[in-house]
């Protein structure tokens, strides 16, 4: 069952790919590509598994089909996805846009504290009980596992790879 779910989400990539062009598919709430989008958010956390020499579902030849038909496993280094999005992501609804919009400004704010934090503080970090700014990390981590868990939220693979990048852990207590 499982091997016939990843050909059939395999499939739809590649269908995704010659109507698009590319691989980098979006989780918006009236997108149609959710599962994908999702699938390929759990390709990339098993490739990042394998990697470090942990067991995963991920084969390599999983990994070379992958690799040959473009996806891009770490888009937040490359960038491509950021121009991927600015060229051809459009959003239906100009309120569901502005929201988004609204959103991203917010979590950019967010992250600008978290690094402020870091710097005075000496990791990335913080306790719940600091303000806004703990509660915000909470969120993140609880994203970051619902994400884990197949379900989709608005904390994406770039913005994990952002998170990630200055130190902040998804695992408390380690």
């Amino acid at each position: 069952h499982f091997n016939d779910l990843w050909h059939k989400h395999y499939g739809e990539l590649e269908t995704f790919k010659k109507k698009n062009g590319h691989c980098y598919v979006y989780r918006n709430r009236s997108d149609a590509n959710q599962t994908l989008a999702g699938w390929i958010h759990h390709q990339r956390k098993y490739k990042r598994k394998h990697d470090q020499g942990k067991n995963t579902p991920l084969t390599d030849e999983r990994i070379k089909l992958l690799t040959d038909i473009g996806l891009d496993w770490n888009p937040s280094l490359s960038g491509d996805m950021v121009n991927t999005t600015q060229a051809d992501r459009v959003l239906s609804d100009d309120m569901d846009n502005t929201a988004q919009a609204d959103r991203d400004k917010e979590w950019e704010a967010l992250f600008e504290q978290l690094c402020t934090f870091k710097e005075k503080n000496g990791h990335a970090n913080p306790e719940e009980a600091e303000p806004q700014l703990g509660s915000w990390a909470c969120q993140m981590r609880e994203f970051y596992s619902q994400n884990a868990s197949g379900e989709t939220t608005t904390l994406t693979d770039a913005k994990i790879a952002k998170l990630e990048s200055v130190g902040f852990r998804f695992a408390t207590g380690v």
